[in-house]
């Protein structure tokens, strides 16, 4: 019997290295082919699928696991494992995020001087300007950010050790295993440098510090993480819960609130010494100040979440009165049960979400496509396995509650992927899904843990379309510009509306390096800023461009002007497209509306559909202008690497080939989850 028991021990360990091996091997396709986003979808698919398959045989083989889990040498390997697998992507280009590169700006305007807030665009909490300031001094590269973010990583894992080993968790192998090869915070820290992995280690460190007793280090942690990034605060409740007592909670509340703030003075002092005003959180400099709580911190998210803890405490301040009067148990009252169960119904609205992304009418006004073959695949399975979570909620007993739920995480959980699940009405990004991550990887239950991180790998790439600079098929141009010549480009002084201006004050003209071209005017020998501001330059080239309903207008270009958003220095900048109806009359297309806003951070795209225009009639632009009007007596120059039409397509021919390969992952995964789900708990593994 031993030897029986030996044999297949064996060939599970063997089963499962060999899943680890194959890991690795997507992350290495990934770093080969993943810089487009047909391939990245497509490898990113089967790596899911690999990755459930390994949680699954981990957690299918729990008592197995459970004797190494502790040991010093296991969790060196599963910390090399996390390391390796995320320096595979040093020396990537930044192609599936940019934000490490605005990152660098954000970087180069603090060095030259201008503060966070009030000097330059800045659309973080104050803490990781810091880091970013130090980055600069040290070396500032991307990779900077890659090692920063996977090193966050490292230290994560060492807390999340400990607190699993405090709550004598007896599969703290497992997670630590699925922590260490999580797609999706492999690609995040490993490749796209977000910060989300520093801001964890804050969160989960106070959440350790609580968990122990330290209310006030856990609050000013806790700050310190939100000063980072604001999403620790939404914990907040959840760590609540943790606390027993009233005077606690608030020693909580108190110390992340002077957590915050205090991590805040250093860009504060100084913008309050020179006279301006702000708070610790980005504000646009125009918005005056009886309209900085709306702006700063969003009521569309807040309420919602408010309400939701609200109606969390006063369904358990109402049971335990109940209780008290002996009318009814609290463990059967299943608030618990109801949470899961709108859990799984939260996945089934992302699903859903993904599914109607490619109809939705301002999918086709961003420079990023979602097809709607990916979206029915990832859409599907996403609403699968959130009816499955459903019904696991709804089927367990009380007795499985008491046995397998830690109540305090598991609203904590709950209530930021909530949170999530508001901002997707808005503007949301695949690593936001990375907040909730350090409560999920202490939940008790392994298959609510298996069900979660599945449902969350599979709806994470919906999100990952932005900013990729390959659209991973070659878009199809009706008409294109690259500016490696000037040829039909004319420009005008346009002095109208300024008649006190000579000609001679303002220079203008355009330049071209063969990659891209150089808009420029020099007003600098003007004086009268006033007259200044109604003058205008017109570059202007005349082109034959084609218009149907689903033809888009695509260009990147930046500014000179530091800083950047919500400022009036410089110039502004128009991009018109002028067309002649049948009517013989001249409409003019708004492709960028005069705007001061326009900057000079890396990559800044701009696509912009025609669908409106053509409902007039409207079958050809003739005309294309760049309209440039000084602010200041300065030199102002707007730089456009290429300008073109394309049309838009939701289908693309290999479109039932890609549905057919990024199913077939998912479905094999699906039916691991249901085997997994499958097999009982027993009861002293909790």
């Amino acid at each position: 019997m031993q030897g029986a028991n030996s044999s297949r021990w064996m060939t599970w360990d063997f089963g499962l290295a060999i899943s680890i091996v194959c890991n690795l091997v997507m992350i290495l396709l990934i770093r080969l082919y993943g810089t487009q986003m047909y391939p990245f979808f497509l490898l990113f698919f089967v790596w899911i699928a690999v990755y459930i398959i390994t949680i699954g045989l981990v957690l299918s083989n729990k008592t197995r696991l459970s004797k190494a889990s502790g040991s010093t040498l296991s969790f060196l390997m599963k910390a090399i494992l996390l390391v390796v697998a995320r320096l595979v992507f040093l020396g990537m280009p930044a192609t599936l995020s940019i934000d490490t590169l605005w990152y660098l700006d954000f970087g180069k305007f603090m060095i030259d001087g201008n503060l966070p807030y009030f000097g330059f665009y800045y659309p973080y909490p104050p803490f990781f300007s810091y880091v970013i300031l130090g980055v600069m001094y040290i070396a500032p590269v991307i990779d900077t950010f890659r090692i920063i973010a996977i090193a966050s990583d490292l230290v994560s894992l060492v807390i999340l050790r400990h607190i699993l080993r405090n709550r004598a968790n007896t599969i703290a192998g497992p997670i630590l295993l699925a922590f260490a090869l999580l797609p999706m915070s492999i690609i995040e820290s490993g490749w796209n440098g977000h910060f989300e992995a520093f801001t964890n280690v804050f969160l989960l460190l106070s959440i350790y510090l609580v968990l122990n007793r330290r209310n006030v280090a856990g609050g000013l942690v806790l700050g310190l993480g939100a000063a980072t990034k604001l999403y620790p605060i939404l914990a907040l409740p959840g760590l609540l819960f943790m606390l027993k007592d009233n005077k606690d909670r608030f020693i909580l509340v108190l110390s992340a609130f002077v957590g915050y703030i205090v991590a805040g003075l250093p860009v504060m002092v100084p913008i309050w010494l020179s006279g301006g005003v702000t708070l610790p959180i980005y504000i646009p400099p125009q918005v005056p100040l009886n309209q900085v709580l709306p702006a700063g911190v969003g009521l569309v998210t807040v309420v919602p979440l408010v309400a939701f803890v609200a109606v969390r405490s006063t369904v358990f301040s109402v049971g335990h009165a109940l209780q008290k009067l002996r009318f009814i148990r609290i463990r059967d009252f299943g608030v618990n049960r109801i949470l899961i169960v709108l859990l799984g119904c939260g996945y089934v609205v992302l699903g859903l979400y993904a599914i109607i992304i490619p109809f939705l009418p301002w999918n086709t006004q961003n420079y990023w496509r979602y097809a709607v073959d990916m979206a029915l695949a990832k859409g599907l399975a996403a609403i699968l396995l959130g009816l499955l979570v459903s019904h696991y909620g709804y089927s367990m007993s009380s007795e499985d509650f008491a046995k397998r739920l830690d109540p305090p995480l598991l609203i904590s959980s709950l209530i930021m992927l909530a949170a999530a699940c508001v901002i997707f009405v808005t503007d949301y990004y695949g690593w936001y899904l990375l907040w909730p991550l350090p409560f999920l990887m202490l939940l008790k239950d392994r298959r609510l843990l298996l069900l979660s991180l599945t449902c969350i790998l599979i709806v994470y790439p919906t999100f990952t379309y932005d900013n990729f600079i390959g659209l991973g098929i070659e878009e199809e141009k009706t008409w294109s510009d690259d500016f490696s010549t000037l040829e039909g480009w004319d420009s005008y002084l346009n002095l109208t509306s300024a008649p006190d201006i000579a000609p001679w004050q303002v220079a203008y003209g355009i330049t071209s390096d063969g990659v891209g071209a150089t808009f420029w005017c020099d007003s600098t020998q003007v004086e009268d800023l006033e007259s200044l501001r109604n003058v205008s330059i017109v570059f202007h080239k005349n082109v034959s461009i084609p218009v149907t309903r689903c033809t888009e207008f695509v260009l990147r270009i930046g500014s000179n002007w530091d800083p950047t958003f919500y400022t009036e220095k410089f110039a502004h900048v128009a991009v018109l497209a002028d067309g002649r109806l049948p009517s013989d009359e001249v409409c003019t297309i708004p492709i960028i509306s005069r705007s001061g806003s326009l900057t000079n951070l890396t990559q800044i795209h701009w696509r912009e559909t025609l669908t409106d225009f053509c409902q007039s009639n409207l079958s050809e632009i003739t005309t294309l202008r760049i309209e440039l009007y000084p602010q200041e007596a300065e030199l102002a120059e707007v730089y456009i690497d290429y300008m073109y039409s394309t049309e838009y397509l939701l289908f693309h021919a290999v479109s039932p080939v890609v549905m057919a390969l990024v199913t077939g992952p998912i479905i094999l995964g699906l039916l691991l989850v249901k085997r997994t789900m499958g097999l009982k708990d027993s009861p002293q593994h909790g």
